[in-house]
């Protein structure tokens, strides 16, 4: 027969984030509340890991939050970049073509640029050398345009 788990949150402290809301602001947790907490340890449930993120439930903005991560961080400077740049090009596209496109990576100078239409991206290769010129006098460095037809399946 196996024995039974030791209470973990016992000797809890007011941080932790597996103590109850009362608990933490300074009453002490109901009766009903502790067995509750003893049922949940002896399934297995305890303490939070020291690893595990200490959050402080305050309300933040998403988006400063996706900056602050590691990953989203860099992904949202290259999001904001590539609106930046097609900004840009207002003057030098057609605005019906401007509406349809999706901008890509900037890989080595080389920026990618993406439409639905087939006829749309035949006229943005027209345009290739003066949106470079354009994008340069702006201070991107962008050195060549790869145009792309977004094939979705049907």
């Amino acid at each position: 027969m196996t024995e039974p788990l030791p209470d973990l949150n016992a000797n809890a402290s007011p941080n932790d984030l597996s103590a109850p809301a009362q608990e933490r602001k300074g009453q002490p947790p109901s009766p009903a509340q502790n067995a509750t907490l003893r049922a949940f340890a002896s399934l297995g449930f305890g303490r939070q890991p020291r690893t595990a993120p200490r959050y402080t439930h305050e309300a933040q903005a998403v988006l400063n939050a996706a900056e602050r991560a590691p990953g989203l961080g860099a992904l949202m400077a290259t999001a904001l970049n590539n609106q930046k740049r097609l900004t840009l090009l207002k003057g030098v596209v057609p605005p019906i073509i401007l509406s349809q496109l999706s901008a890509g990576n900037l890989d080595n100078g080389v920026w990618c640029l993406m439409l639905k239409s087939p006829a749309a991206a035949g006229k943005l290769r027209q345009l290739v050398p003066a949106m470079c010129a354009h994008l340069r006098t702006k201070g991107e460095l962008v050195h060549d345009i790869s145009v792309k037809v977004i094939q979705h399946p049907r």
